[in-house]
Order: structure tokens, then sequence, then C-alpha cells
């Protein structure tokens, strides 16, 4: 069995994305491998860890005792005796354990883990203008030959210059491996009808609608110089957000890709509306706020976007095969 563990320099930078989706692809290539989480930061248990429910819908887990919460002394040796215990249970069921390691722990801890484990380490970093390769430098001076290498992830839209200058140039210098760098992709900061809804504390219409159909665009049904098929086929896995009083508007929805429609003001559909909807299984969210009060409410929906739907693993894969060094990370494990 082979044991890779991945850390990370801040919270929310797409650790849990990584390792989800590197054990979808290594199952692929027909290894057997889980997922495990052994520490959380949060005050709470196994149940209350938001991570832990997307490796059980995602991919399998090692151990469904753990995480536990890091008290105020970190990762002591008891910890990790017993952390390494339970691994060894994995290791007749499994080619490769990916450890997620909470940003809570620390870099010191980080190289007791590893160590412990007999473990390397992938650093994920979330892409930002002021990191420097200095701020990634520690991370080779503590965990040494153990290091596989650090990917950046989220690197937004027309950036890529700046990001190949200002850091991945200087890391080359500074003797740090760049493994790959992530681009951001709408598609990961979408949210599912069900999540909308709730978010705008929507009614969800009775239809044949996929509920976990993901959203990644919001496309207001307004006044246009164009059809409005034209102006609504620009973007598929949409939610169409319009008066519930403008059926033309609906309709034209209706005739295009779309995830939901989202009717504003209180007012329900027409019954024809309705039918079209159940015959074309687009699920229909009413809300009280008016068209735009319900935008200015979806600006927050991207704050609660998590790693949560097949799609956005799929679309990970895809990044990851085309952004990451994937084979330095397979050749060593």
């Amino acid at each position: 069995m082979s044991v890779l563990c991945v850390a990370s320099d801040q919270e929310g930078v797409g650790k849990t994305a990584f390792c989800a989706t590197l054990a979808h692809i290594l199952a692929q290539q027909g290894k057997t491998v889980s997922v495990f989480k052994p520490f959380t930061d949060k005050c709470g248990t196994v149940e209350s860890d938001q991570d832990r429910e997307v490796y059980d819908r995602l991919a399998a887990v090692v151990d469904g005792e753990w995480p536990v919460a890091l008290g105020s002394s970190g990762v002591d040796r008891a910890l990790l005796d017993e952390l390494a215990g339970r691994l060894v249970g994995a290791s007749a069921d499994n080619d490769v354990v990916i450890v997620e390691l909470s940003s809570a722990v620390a870099r010191d801890d980080t190289r007791d883990v590893v160590d412990a484990l007999s473990a390397h380490v992938v650093v994920v970093a979330g892409y930002r203008r002021e990191l420097r390769a200095g701020d990634l430098k520690p991370w080779v001076d503590a965990l040494g030959e153990r290091l596989i290498g650090i990917v950046l992830n989220s690197l937004p839209r027309y950036l890529a210059t700046e990001a190949a200058s200002d850091l991945a140039g200087p890391m080359q210098s500074e003797g740090i491996r760049l493994l790959g760098i992530i681009p951001e992709d709408r598609r990961l900061l979408g949210a599912t009808v069900s999540q909308v809804s709730q978010h705008l504390n929507g009614r969800i219409l009775d239809t044949e609608g996929d509920l976990d159909g993901l959203v990644e665009h919001f496309m207001v049904g307004g006044y246009s110089l164009n059809p409005g098929e034209l102006y609504f086929e620009i973007h598929e896995k949409k939610a169409a957000v319009m008066r519930g009083d403008r059926p033309d508007m609906q309709m034209a929805a209706l005739a295009t890709p779309t995830s939901c429609l989202l009717l504003t003001n209180g007012k329900e559909p027409i019954e024809y509306v309705r039918y079209e909807a159940e015959q074309e299984q687009v699920p229909i969210v009413l809300v009280e706020s008016n068209t735009l009060a319900t935008m200015s409410a979806l600006d927050t929906l991207v704050d609660g976007a998590s790693f949560d739907h097949p799609l956005k693993m799929e679309r990970f894969a895809e990044l990851m095969e085309a952004h990451v060094d994937l084979d330095a990370i397979l050749s060593r494990l």
C-alpha cells in the first residue's frame, strides 16, 4: 500500500476536490483506493464534517470513526500511533490511501504525520496575487524528500502570464517543484436546483424535474431585441430568472436546455407553462422577491459552493489531467 498525504497552506483551497478526484482517476486505472481525512479543525464530530459527506458521496472512506477534532496540543504521539494503526487495516484492501490533512495541522506536525505513515506529500495552495515563492519554500524545508511538489489551484482567467512570471519562475529558482496550475472553472462554483431554492427561501412547484441538476449560469428574462430562444440558448445548465407573469419568456427558456425556471414576485405560472415544464422535466422555483432583489441575493450563493456533485468531479478530473503533472505523482506511488 502507498500513502499520499495532501496538505495545504490555507483552508478552502481545494484539497477535498483534489483528493476525491485523484482517487477517481486512480480507480479508473484499475487501482483500489480510499480517501481518509483523519483530522478536522471544526469543533464537532464525524457527522458535522462537510468533507466527510463529500467523501461518502464521491469516494470510499477508510474508517468511519474519523475525522477527530484537533485539540490545542495538535498532533501528539498517541494520536500518531493510533492513526498509523488504523491505516494498517487499510493496507490489505487498497493499493493507495489518500490522506487529506486539515489546514489546522501545523507544518511541523505534517512532517510527523507523513513520517509516521511513510507517506509522500502533495501541497495544494490556492492561487492569490500576493502569493510568492518564499511563502511556499518552508514546505520544502519541512518536508524534504517526502514532498512530491505543489499544486496551485483556482487561477483566475487572464492571470496566467502574471502567475508564470511572478510565481512559477521564482518557484523554479527556489527549487520548488510546481506540479501544475489549475484554472478557475464556473462548474466548480455551481449549485444544485435544490441548493438555489434553499438559498432564496424559494418554493419548488410540483414538477418532474431534477432537483439535483447543476446550475452554472443565471440568465434574466427581460426585454430584448432578440428572440427569447436565441437569448436563452447562449448557456446550458442555467436558471432562467423572470417574473412569474411572463409566460412568453418562460416558454422561450423551456425551449432551450434549462436547469430550472426561477420565477419572482411570488406569481405562479399559468397552467400551460407548468405543463410544458413537466414535459421538459424542468423544475420551477417560486420566490417572493422581485427579480432585481433575487439576483442580488444570488451574489452570495458562490460563498457556499462546495465540491459535492459528480459533474464537478468529472470537470475537475479534466482540469487535473490537462494542467497537473499526474505522472510525477503516480510514479512516486
